[in-house]
Formats: structure tokens, sequence, C-alpha cells
């Protein structure tokens, strides 16, 4: 079974995509700063983030993971670079949050 560590500073939010993700089948380790991470993440092959800076030095701490990946737009805040070298696919969802912010600039428009 595939262990996956997911890290986020909102509880509300690691405990959905924690639920969600046990209901496909997964093993699921779930952390909400990256220190707490550093204990878990040499036992997962797969990592998810959205807001933690991945770094090099955390990337060499993920031993079995094979791919990483940020659910938010863009990789701004992981070492691609590092984690490709660790032979570790680095992916991100591109279409996260748009709902949300296109309903948010609609409203400030219409507040105008």
């Amino acid at each position: 079974m595939t262990r996956i560590l997911v890290v986020d500073d909102e509880p509300q939010l690691l405990r959905a995509l924690g639920t969600n993700l046990r209901a496909r089948g997964y093993d699921v380790e779930l952390a909400a700063t990256g220190e707490d991470a550093l204990t878990i993440a040499e036992t997962c092959e797969a990592v998810m983030v959205r807001r933690l800076e991945v770094t090099r030095a955390l990337i060499g701490r993920f031993k079995r993971c094979r791919i990483l990946t940020r659910y938010g737009v863009g990789t701004d805040n992981v070492d691609v670079d590092a984690a490709t070298e660790a032979n570790i696919i680095v992916g991100h969802a591109p279409l996260y949050a748009t709902d949300e912010v296109s309903v948010h600039a609609a409203a400030l428009l219409l507040a105008c």
C-alpha cells in the first residue's frame, strides 16, 4: 500500500485530505509542520504539501519518496532541481481554487 505524507498548517484541511485519501485505500500520515514531517518523511512514497518550503535538506530526508505534489498553483516553494536529482517527480494542481478566486474577483467588482 502506498504511504502518503500530507503536510498542512490548517487542521481542518489536513483532516479532510487524510479522510479523502484513506477512503481511496492509501496509508496516510498527517503532519502540521515541517518538523513533524521530518520524522515521518523517511517512510513515505508520496508527499503532498501546500505552503511548506520544501528545501534540498528536506528532500534529502525523503528516502522512499517517488512523487512530491504541491496542492496549489506552481512549485515556487519546492526545490524542483533537488527533487529531480533525487529521482522524485514534482507536480502541482494548476486549477487549485480557481472557482474560489473567480467568485472572489467578481464579488470585488460588484462591490465597487
